[in-house]
């Protein structure tokens, strides 16, 4: 009997133990956090008000920054009958952080559009630094009664690994001490250079920043089926609310394209096969030259937003047309 006393202090002491070191953890990962007092946080609490606030139909756009600052909604607005919402967030906070958010507010003769970075949808995610953002998409999840993060807590010995400091640079926030509010550390968009429809306009007039994009590559275009698995179940929940479901391409450099090309169209076509939902356009007509991009890969300068928005109306309007022929 000894042995097995001996055993279940043992045990006591590695629960109280791992117990306290989770807490201080959850501590040091909320007290190490920047709170966002006027800046991205606010403006995507203005978006959510904005769309809670709306009616159908609306084209709600969901993806990461280059929807933020490669689109331009009031050009679209002036083509097609529908309220144009930017919901768009960074890449770092994932796709399955901001549809979770929108799901409840999904109504008949509404249009989602999805877009991001072709890494957001792929098995190789080395361009968001390997796995570090590859399971972000399993941590960012909803808390229904909070618009901030919180943490898997089956995922919370994944804290452990090589990526810990990294991934206390990104969580933000938890289910213990979740905040009313997007925490984003070093965060530097201002509440006011979002426009109506939620684009970020704060860097329209800017110059290019010029930045080489020739090295720029896609190692594979492999999608990854987690995710894939994810968006064809939001895109049937989608369905069900009698709405629509669409997947754009990004903006994306030309050295890109130049270098990645068959890659690229590798995912187009992994995507036109395992994807339920419709696909607008082809990838080859969305990439820039250098000089229609801000600051870094996918943002669009003022040009750069009008181009990509040009092309994204051509699509859109040729969805439409084939839909409605018989």
């Amino acid at each position: 009997m000894k042995w097995l006393k001996r055993f279940i202090v043992i045990i006591s002491i590695l629960f109280v133990c791992s117990t306290v070191t989770m807490i201080s953890l959850q501590f040091y990962v909320f007290s190490t956090s920047t709170v966002c007092d006027d800046d991205f946080a606010l403006s995507y609490l203005d978006k959510q008000e904005r769309l809670e606030a709306s009616s159908p139909p609306r084209i709600i756009f969901v993806g990461d920054s280059n929807l933020q600052f490669t689109l331009a909604s009031e050009n679209l607005a002036e083509v097609f009958p529908y309220e144009i919402i930017n919901m768009s967030s960074k890449s770092v906070v994932g796709l399955r952080f901001d549809l979770e958010r929108i799901k409840s507010q999904i109504q008949a003769g509404d249009i989602v559009i999805i877009s991001g970075v072709f890494e957001q949808f792929i098995i190789n995610r080395n361009f968001f630094n390997g796995n570090k953002h590859q399971w972000l998409w399993g941590l960012m999840v909803m808390d229904n009664n909070n618009l901030g993060y919180i943490t898997h807590s089956q995922q919370w010995q994944r804290i452990f690994d090589e990526n810990t400091n990294q991934l206390f640079k990104r969580i933000v926030g938890n289910r213990l001490f979740s905040p009313d509010c997007i925490y984003i550390v070093d965060n530097k968009l201002q509440r006011s250079d979002f426009n109506i429809h939620g684009d970020y306009i704060g860097h329209l007039g800017e110059e290019s920043y010029g930045k080489d994009y020739s090295q720029s590559i896609l190692e594979t275009g492999q999608l990854d089926l987690d995710n894939a698995n994810y968006l064809n179940d939001y895109a049937q929940f989608v369905h069900q609310q009698d709405a629509l479901f669409l997947f754009a391409y990004p903006a994306y450099p030309e050295g890109y394209w130049i270098n990645s090309k068959e890659e690229i169209l590798d995912f187009h076509t992994y995507a036109k096969d395992t994807f339920d939902f419709p696909i607008l356009g082809h990838p080859e007509d969305y990439w820039l030259p250098n000089e229609l991009l801000y600051d870094t890969f996918a943002h669009g300068t003022d040009e750069g937003r009008i181009q990509r928005t040009e092309q994204l109306i051509a699509d859109l309007t040729s969805y439409f047309e084939n839909e409605a022929t018989p």
